[in-house]
């Protein structure tokens, strides 16, 4: 009997451990600390931005022959976006393909020097038998030095060739502008047939499926503000609600013209339904919030 009553109180204490253990699971957003007013004017929201968004460029001067995707189209990491004209350089890799292949020089090479062997080796059995001189047998041993040195040689044009084809491969595959990473095609800012010079915009390829936004806040938080929490925001128009930040990266240095410190959050937006560049907003504590409207502190909702 004093077992089951043992046993009863033990599971009865072990409820409140539980429950808290699944409380702290289950813990939501953090707001940001309370502010006052002299501390407002240092809070600075920031503006929602895809985490990574590239223009892809022109990487060489010439003519755009083509663009392979639509605006607005989903691209992953690899695929064509768009070629530059490169009849050059496809004729280059031709030129360079065919000298590559050659054997010629080699097969005749290899013949010169096993002929030269074969002249040393009669040489040699000559004079053994008194029919030639040392000065012959040197100088068959020579022919069959300088035929070595012309078999080294042609390997090595075959070496250079084979380089050189690989060369103009690679720069053939530069005339084609390939996606960076998986994402959107966000803009298209040229028309094929047009002459460029490198560095000119071609399209802009955008992955905000985790949005980063940089929000200045008051330094009298840095030793507050935790790395890796989450934290609440509130979303202007056309998101309109909160929504939470992920705190990934605290400046080690204060901004003296507005004594603020620079933090930057990641959003995660799998879904794609949020936009880019929406403003955000920190929520402060309990006591008071910013106000999305003129950035004024006010009595929070709770």
């Amino acid at each position: 009997m004093k077992s089951l009553h043992g046993t009863m109180l033990a599971c009865a204490l072990a409820v409140p451990c539980l429950t808290q253990v699944c409380l702290a699971a289950d813990a939501p957003a953090k707001h940001f600390p309370s502010i006052d007013t002299a501390t407002v004017s240092y809070m600075i929201p920031g503006t929602a931005q895809a985490r990574r968004e590239v223009i892809k460029g022109a990487p060489h001067d010439g003519v755009l022959q083509e663009i392979v995707v639509e605006q607005g189209q989903w691209v992953s990491t690899g695929d064509v976006i768009a070629r530059m004209d490169d009849a050059t350089a496809r004729a280059a890799v031709a030129l360079a393909r065919e000298q590559a292949s050659r054997t010629a020089g080699v097969e005749r090479a290899q013949h010169s020097l096993k002929l030269a062997e074969l002249q040393l080796t009669r040489t040699m059995s000559a004079n053994e038998g008194g029919a030639v001189n040392e000065t012959e047998v040197e100088d068959a041993r020579l022919e069959v030095e300088i035929a070595r040195a012309s078999l080294n040689a042609a390997l090595e044009d075959q070496r250079i060739a084979g380089l050189e084809l690989m060369q103009a491969e690679a720069r053939l595959e530069e005339h084609v502008i390939r996606a960076p990473f998986d994402g959107r095609v966000i803009t298209i800012d040229i028309e094929p047939g047009a002459v460029l010079q490198i560095g000119d915009p071609i399209a802009t390829i955008c992955d905000y499926g985790t949005l980063k936004v940089d929000v200045m806040l008051p330094a009298s938080w840095y030793h507050q503000l935790k790395k890796d929490a989450d934290y609440q925001f509130h979303a202007d128009a056309p998101v309109s609600r909160e929504i939470e930040g992920r705190l990934v990266y605290i400046e080690p240095r204060v901004d003296a013209a507005v004594g603020g410190i620079r933090c930057r959050f990641f959003i995660e937006n799998p879904k794609h339904a949020l936009p880019v560049g929406f403003i955000v907003r920190p929520i402060t504590g309990p006591e008071t919030a910013l106000s999305a409207h003129d950035g004024r502190s006010m009595p929070s909702d709770g």
